[in-house]
C-alpha cells in the first residue's frame, strides 16, 4: 500500500468523521442502541438469543469522554488559559470538579472503581483551578500597581501640561496628550456652557426639541457638552433632567440605515429603564427600521405597498410616545458624531428626529460641523438645505479660535518637560525655536489641532540626543510634514536651491537665475501661513524677498548648527536619521561642553583634566575624519562656545603643546590646531592672553612661524563680542615685533629651521613699515646670511606669475628695490648669490632669477643714463639756439 493512499485514507476519515459533530451523533446512537439492547426491548426474537450487555457503564463512560476529549480540542478551550480572567475555561473546569466530586459521593455507596478515577480527575480539576485563581490574583494586584504608579504608558492631561504638573514620559521618552474628551474647559469658555446648558433645561410638552452645538471637528464640542451636563447635576434650580443614557448615542458604531433605527430604539428604551424584549417587539422594530432605512425627503413612498409595516412604524412611535409620557421626565440625548458620519447616514438620522422620534419631553442635542452638514444637504437629491433649519430648532455656534495664549504656554511647558532649557546650546537656537512656535501657534484652530500637533510633531523632542539636528528646524519640516505634506515634497526636491555649499550662502545667492527668485517669491506667497518658519530654515528666502543677508547666511553656522539650510545635513531631516556629519558635530559639541563642566567644576587641576578630555578626543577621531572633524571644531570655539576667559586660555595651552609636541606627525593639520588656538584666545581677557604669550612663547624664537600664524589669523579676524580682540591684536602685534627685535640683537639665525619663508616674509615687513631699525638689520642680515642660506633669503623675495605660453618666476623688484634703500648690504648679499654655486634645482632656479633682475636693473641704469645723455644734449642745442 502507497503512502499517498495511507494518506487519502487519513485525510478521508479526518475531514469525514474526526469531528465534533459525528463523534457526538456516533456516541449517542451506541449508547442508545446498548441502552435498549442491554434491557431487552427489542422483542422480536426470543430473549435467549439476547445477550446482556453488563459493560453499559463502561461504554457509556467511554463515550463521554471521547465526546468531551474531542469537544475540548475543537473548542480548543484551553487556550483560554493565557488570559489572567475569568472565562469560559473556568466555567468549565468549576463544573468538572463539582460533577467529579458529586460522582466521588455516589460511587461511595457502591464499591465501584470508578470512585478512583473521580477522585483523580477532582484532585488534577481542583489544582488547576487553584493555578488559575492564584494567576489573576497576581495579575490584578499588578494592574494595580501599574494604574497607582501611573507608568510611562499614561497620557498627559492638557490641563496638567498647561499647569505644569504631572507631565510624564513614556518608557520611549514621549509626552503624549490625551485627546479624548474631558470634563473641564481649559479655553474658559463658559458662556458657551451657560448657553447650551440653558437651552437642555427646556422641554415642549408637544413634540421634541432639537438643539444644534455647531464647531469644526476637534474644537471641543463634546467638552462643552459635558460642562454643560455637569453645570445642569449641580444646579439645585434646574429641571429635574433624566438622560437616555449615560454614553451618548454615537453613529460610529453603525454601519447601516437599520442598524441605526434599531439602535436608537433600543437607546431610548435601556435609558427609559425598560429591559424587556418580547418576540413581537423585536419583530416590530424590525419591521419599522426596514421601511424607514428607505425614507425620502418627499415621503414615505414604500409605505402604501406594505399596510402592515406602515401600522408598524405608527405603533413604534405611539410605544415610545406612551412610554415617556407616563415618566413625567424631561429626557435629553445627545447624538455624537453626526458630522463625520457618512452622507445617508446624516439624512436619515435628521428625519428620524422629524418623524418617528419626534417625542414630547425629549431634547436632541446634535453635535456637528456646520459647514459638513450643509455640504451633505446640498450633494444629497432627496433634500436640501433647508431641511436643516425645519429639524434643529436652536443652533449654538462654538467660538471659531481658541486663546493662543494658552496654546502657547503648553508648547513651552512641554519644551520645558522635555528638558530643553539645557538643549539650546548653539547661539540663536532659543530664538529660531520661539520663532517657529509662534508660527505654528498661530494657525491653530482647534483644542484637538493643539493635541495632534503635541503628538505628531513634538515627539521627535524624545529624540533628539540621537536625532541631533538644530531643533528649531526639526520642529518646523515635522509640522510641515504633518500640516501640508505637498510643502514638504517642495522643499525636499529642491536641495540645491535652498541649501549653501560655499562658506558664504551669498556665494549661492550670486549664481540665482531669474527662475530660482521667482520660485523662492512664489513658494512664500503659495505657502504664507509658513512664511516665518521657512525664514528660520532657509535663509535664501529673506535674501530674495528682502534683499538681507544675516548672520545665519554664513555657512559655517550652518554646519555649526548641523542646520538644514546645510548640504551636509539637509538629507538628515527627511530621513530621521544621522550621517557621518551629524556624528561628528556632536562628537565636537560633546567635547566643548565637556571643556565647559570641567570650568564650572573650579578644580585646581583644570589642566590635567583639560588635557585628558583633548586626548581622549583627539584619539576618538578616525583617521581618515581627522581633517574634517579638527576643521568643524574651530566653528566651536568661539568665546559665546565657551564663554570663561580661563577656560579658553587653558584649552588653547593644551591644544598648543599638543601641536608642537606632534608637529611633526601632524604636519598636514598642525596649522588648522594653530587657528583653533587662535580663535580660543583672541577674546581672552588681558591677564590670560598675557599668561598665554609669557608661558608658552617666551624666548621661542623656533616657535616664531607660529607666531606670525596666530598674529595673521587674529589681525584677519571679523567682529568679537567684547573689545578684548582689539585690544589683544595690538598686543600679539607689539609681541611679535619684540620677538624680531630680540633675534636681531640675539642674532638668532632665522634662514634655518621649520617656518624660514614666513619668518623672513614678515622681517622684510617689519623693516619696510619701519618697526625695526635698518642699521641693526643690516648688521644682522651681515652676520646671518651666508652662503649657506643666501638661496633661502632670496627665495622669500621670488613669486611665481602666469604669462601667455606659462608659469615663470620673477623677483619682487619692487619690494628689493626698497630694502636696497633702507639696507646697504644688500648688493653685497647680491653678490654672495651669483657668486655660490647652487646644489639643486630650487636654488638654480633663485640664482638665474636674480642674475634677471640684475641684468634688469643694469639694463634700466643704462636706459636712464641715456636718457640723461639726451636732455643734457638738448640743452646744449638750446643754449646755442639762444
Amino acid at each position: 500500500m502507497s503512502i499517498k493512499y495511507i494518506k487519502c485514507i487519513t485525510n478521508y476519515f479526518k475531514v469525514a468523521f474526526f469531528k465534533i459533530q459525528p463523534i457526538t451523533v456516533s456516541a449517542i446512537l451506541i449508547f442508545l442502541s446498548s441502552y435498549v439492547s442491554g434491557n431487552g426491548w427489542i422483542n422480536k426474537w426470543p430473549r435467549e438469543t439476547i445477550p446482556d450487555f453488563p459493560y453499559f457503564g463502561i461504554l457509556s463512560i467511554v463515550l463521554t469522554i471521547i465526546v468531551l476529549l474531542f469537544w475540548i480540542v475543537s473548542t480548543r478551550l484551553f487556550s483560554l488559559m493565557k488570559f489572567s480572567i475569568v472565562n469560559e475555561v473556568d466555567t468549565f473546569l468549576t463544573s468538572l470538579f463539582i460533577i467529579s466530586a458529586t460522582d466521588i459521593w455516589i460511587f461511595s455507596f457502591s464499591n465501584n472503581q470508578a470512585g478512583s478515577i473521580m477522585m483523580a480527575i477532582t484532585l488534577l480539576t481542583g489544582s488547576i483551578i487553584c493555578c488559575r485563581i492564584k494567576k489573576i490574583y497576581n495579575t490584578s494586584i499588578s494592574n494595580e500597581i501599574f494604574e497607582s504608579n501611573k507608568l510611562s504608558s499614561s497620557l498627559v492631561d492638557l490641563r496638567d501640561l498647561y499647569n505644569k504638573s504631572n507631565v510624564t514620559q513614556n518608557e520611549h521618552g514621549e509626552i503624549l496628550v490625551d485627546e479624548r474628551e474631558v470634563d473641564y474647559d481649559l479655553f474658559n469658555r463658559s458662556n458657551i456652557v451657560k448657553q447650551l446648558a440653558e437651552a437642555m433645561q427646556h422641554p415642549t410638552s408637544k413634540h421634541s426639541y432639537v438643539i444644534g452645538l455647531t464647531g469644526i471637528w476637534g474644537s471641543g464640542k463634546s467638552t462643552i457638552l459635558n460642562l454643560a451636563k455637569k453645570k445642569i447635576s449641580k444646579d439645585t434650580n434646574s429641571v429635574d433632567l433624566s438622560h437616555t443614557n449615560k454614553s451618548d448615542f454615537d453613529l460610529w458604531l453603525f454601519e447601516s440605515k437599520e442598524e441605526i433605527i434599531k439602535g436608537m430604539y433600543n437607546y431610548f428604551l435601556t435609558g427609559l429603564g425598560i429591559q424587556y424584549r418580547s418576540a413581537l417587539t423585536n419583530k416590530l422594530i424590525t419591521n419599522a427600521a426596514k421601511l424607514l432605512a428607505g425614507v425620502s425627503i418627499n415621503g414615505i413612498e414604500t409605505l402604501f405597498l406594505d399596510p402592515n409595516t406602515y401600522q408598524d412604524v405608527f405603533k413604534l412611535k405611539e410605544k415610545l410616545t406612551n412610554y415617556v409620557k407616563s415618566m413625567n421626565k424631561h429626557y435629553i440625548m445627545c447624538i455624537e458624531n453626526l458630522d463625520r458620519a457618512d452622507n445617508e447616514q446624516v439624512i436619515l438620522i435628521l428625519k428620524l428626529i422629524n418623524s418617528v422620534f419626534d417625542i414630547p419631553n425629549v431634547t436632541y442635542v446634535l453635535l456637528y460641523d456646520n459647514e459638513r452638514l450643509n455640504k451633505v444637504l446640498k450633494n444629497t437629491e432627496s433634500s436640501n438645505v433647508s431641511f436643516a433649519e425645519k429639524v434643529i430648532n436652536q443652533e449654538i455656534q462654538m467660538p471659531i479660535s481658541i486663546d493662543l495664549d494658552i496654546c502657547n504656554t503648553c508648547l513651552n511647558n512641554l519644551r520645558d518637560s522635555y528638558g530643553m532649557n539645557n538643549s539650546f546650546q548653539v547661539r540663536g537656537e532659543a530664538k529660531d525655536f520661539q520663532k517657529v512656535q509662534e508660527n505654528i501657534v498661530s494657525n491653530i484652530t482647534t483644542i484637538r489641532d493643539l493635541k495632534r500637533i503635541i503628538n505628531s510633531v513634538y515627539t521627535i523632542l524624545a529624540n533628539r540626543d540621537t536625532l541631533r539636528l538644530y531643533l528649531p528646524d526639526v520642529i518646523a519640516i515635522q509640522y510641515i510634514h504633518f500640516k501640508n505634506p505637498e510643502l514638504y515634497e517642495k522643499i525636499k526636491n529642491h536641495k540645491k536651491l535652498l541649501t549653501w555649499t560655499q562658506s558664504l550662502y551669498l556665494g549661492n545667492y550670486n549664481n540665482l537665475t531669474a527662475k530660482d527668485k521667482k520660485y523662492v517669491e512664489d513658494l512664500i506667497s503659495n505657502y504664507q501661513q509658513y512664511a516665518d518658519m521657512l525664514e528660520v530654515m532657509f535663509p535664501v528666502i529673506t535674501y530674495v524677498t528682502r534683499n538681507t543677508i544675516e548672520e545665519s547666511c554664513y555657512g559655517n553656522y550652518s554646519s555649526k548648527r548641523a542646520a538644514i539650510n546645510s548640504e551636509m545635513f539637509f538629507e538628515c531631516y527627511f530621513n530621521l536619521a544621522e550621517n557621518d556629519n551629524t556624528v561628528e558635530n556632536s562628537k565636537v559639541k560633546k567635547f566643548i561642553a565637556e571643556v565647559n563642566q570641567i570650568g564650572e567644576q573650579k578644580d585646581n587641576n583644570i589642566k590635567d583634566d583639560i588635557n585628558k578630555t583633548w586626548v581622549a578626543f583627539i584619539n576618538s577621531i578616525n583617521k581618515d575624519k581627522k581633517e574634517s572633524t579638527i576643521s568643524r571644531l574651530s566653528m566651536f570655539t568661539e568665546r559665546d562656545d565657551i564663554p570663561s576667559s580661563q577656560i579658553r586660555k587653558v584649552l588653547s595651552k593644551v591644544i598648543f603643546e599638543y601641536t608642537i609636541n606632534n608637529r611633526q606627525y601632524d604636519d598636514f593639520y598642525w596649522k588648522d590646531l594653530i587657528f583653533i588656538v587662535s580663535n580660543l584666545i583672541k577674546e581672552v581677557n588681558e591677564e590670560d592672553f598675557s599668561d598665554f604669550w609669557v608661558s608658552e612663547l617666551s624666548n621661542r624664537y623656533d616657535l616664531l612661524d607660529i607666531v606670525n600664524e596666530i598674529n595673521g589669523y587674529i589681525s584677519k579676524s571679523i567682529g568679537g563680542l567684547s573689545g578684548d580682540l582689539m585690544r589683544n591684536e595690538n598686543t600679539i602685534a607689539q609681541f611679535q615685533l619684540q620677538m624680531y627685535k630680540d633675534i636681531i640683537a640675539k642674532s638668532v639665525n632665522i634662514f634655518d629651521g621649520n617656518g624660514f619663508s614666513q619668518n623672513v616674509s614678515q622681517l622684510y615687513n617689519l623693516i619696510l613699515n619701519n618697526k625695526l631699525y635698518p642699521k641693526k638689520v643690516n648688521a644682522y642680515l651681515s652676520k646671518t646670511v651666508t652662503s649657506k642660506n643666501i638661496f633661502r633669503f632670496f627665495g622669500c623675495l621670488i613669486t611665481n606669475e602666469i604669462g601667455i605660453k606659462s608659469m615663470y618666476y620673477k623677483i619682487s623688484s619692487g619690494k628689493l628695490d626698497k630694502l636696497e634703500d633702507k639696507l646697504n648690504c644688500i648688493p653685497d648679499l647680491i653678490d654672495i648669490c651669483r657668486k655660490t654655486t647652487p646644489k639643486n634645482k630650487s636654488q638654480r632656479m633663485v640664482q638665474k632669477v636674480v642674475n634677471e633682475y640684475v641684468a634688469y636693473k643694469a639694463e634700466l641704469l643704462k636706459n636712464k643714463d641715456a636718457k640723461i645723455n639726451r636732455v643734457e644734449a638738448d640743452r646744449q642745442i638750446d643754449y646755442r639756439k639762444l
